[in-house]
């Protein structure tokens, strides 16, 4: 937290649009979910940010989400998880390393200057609900 989003370099998008690079993210918040195909949690949280994608995204909210999978697992997996927002392999686990992950989902909030503001770990109401009020806070900012 308070530190520059790190770039997705080496991801390969399998669904939807990937920058590599954050900075063509700026003036947009962005969720960077961790997440893998095994992870039951992370299945459960799949519709919650399904939600936000939907209802926030026309506001400004790009929310990316990064399996350690292989690309053909990871596809499948978005499509049979319903994911409508994009998906990158992270089969090097390049991004997980780059990000500290040491448990999934692991949820990083970046707010329009490409700076990290929040980490969620796991999945909870409360704690998403907290996530889903620090969202609109930054999305209703200059």
């Amino acid at each position: 937290v308070g530190r520059r989003a790190d770039d997705l370099l080496g991801a390969t998008a399998v669904q939807g649009q990937v920058p590599a690079r954050m900075k063509d993210l700026e003036g947009k918040v962005v969720v960077l979910d961790f997440f893998a195909a095994w992870c039951g949690v992370c299945r459960a949280l799949t519709p919650s940010l399904a939600g936000l994608h939907r209802s926030r995204g026309p506001r400004g909210l790009q929310i990316i989400g990064l399996t350690s999978d292989e690309p053909d697992v990871a596809k499948k997996t978005a499509k049979a998880w319903n994911i409508p927002y994009a998906v990158a392999s992270d089969t090097g686990g390049m991004q997980a390393r780059s990000y500290m992950v040491s448990a999934i989902p692991a949820m990083f909030l970046v707010n329009k200057k490409g700076i990290i503001v929040d980490v969620a770990i796991g999945f909870d109401s409360e704690g998403f609900a907290k996530l889903e009020k620090h969202i609109d806070a930054l999305l209703a900012e200059k």
